[in-house]
């Protein structure tokens, strides 16, 4: 019985470039992708204080990648990945992303903005094709990384609550 559910646990895991986010390492990724394309270093992260990598997204074989960054937590474990394409490939991306993930929302009106939202154990996989816009973004985000970026966001907001109330 264990068997048989092996396969489905192997492709459980979202890897993009063969990198499974939540488990490659910092070291995994500029082995990985450092002979395919040029790795920059980006800083550190706002919401991980982790530091980050950036593709221009040239040899990472995606059609019309325009940038490719990588989130890591303080620990240098890939907690997020940001690609940028062009809004065209939205409809594609999105039937590929089907076929390898569960979708759990899609907002998809005739004008205006485009989002489906995938998950696959602790990854979220969004594809966001804003209206008004000629690129998307199809970012891989672990729950870690999402429990920060939420708490340090609801953290900003109360002390710009407090700076706003001080000043009235």
């Amino acid at each position: 019985m264990a068997l048989a559910l092996l396969p489905h646990i192997a492709l459980a895991e979202a890897a993009p470039f063969g990198l499974p986010v939540g488990s490659a390492t910092l070291q995994d990724v500029k082995q990985t992708l450092g002979p395919k394309t040029k790795l920059e270093n980006a800083g550190l992260n706002k919401w991980s204080h982790g530091p980050m990598l950036k593709s221009n997204g040239a040899g990472l074989g995606i059609e019309g990648l325009q940038s490719a960054y990588f989130i890591f937590s303080p620990q240098e474990k890939l907690i997020g990945v940001l690609l940028t394409l062009p809004k065209e490939r939205y409809a594609s991306v999105k039937n590929s992303l089907r076929s390898k993930y569960k979708l759990i929302s899609a907002q998809e009106p005739f004008v205006g903005n485009q989002l489906a939202r995938f998950r696959d154990g602790e990854i979220t996989i969004e594809a966001s094709a804003p209206h008004m816009s000629f690129e998307m973004e199809l970012t891989y985000t672990h729950a870690e990384l999402r429990a920060l970026r939420d708490r340090k966001s609801q953290a900003e907001a109360a002390q710009k609550q407090r700076t706003e109330r001080s000043n009235l």
